[in-house]
């Protein structure tokens, strides 16, 4: 249902459709669940580079970027962009 809702929302507001009494209604109910139970949002992103040897060989354009170190990982979540981004770094063929 909720995922129904959801797209009948964007098709609504892509589109300009009118809804229904009951369409609205749903919506409105939807919506104050969701700020009741505090449904939240899983947001994820990874970050690639080129392959190293390995990784060329599965996917010639492209391999995530793996952190080895703790202190990367505070890097990445807390550092301003540009201090983040200098981890964008092939990871060490192992052969």
């Amino acid at each position: 249902m909720k995922k129904r809702l959801k797209a009948l929302e964007a098709k609504v507001a892509q589109e300009g459709l009118i809804l229904t009494e009951a369409q609205v209604i749903a919506l409105e109910k939807a919506k104050t669940e969701k700020e009741a139970h505090g449904d939240t949002n899983d947001i994820f992103a990874f970050l690639t580079t080129e392959p190293n040897k390995e990784g060329g060989a599965i996917h010639p354009k492209a391999m995530p970027v793996v952190l080895t170190a703790r202190e990367e990982i505070d890097v990445w979540m807390n550092a301003p962009a540009e201090e983040a981004l200098k981890l964008q770094r092939r990871f060490p063929a192992i052969r």
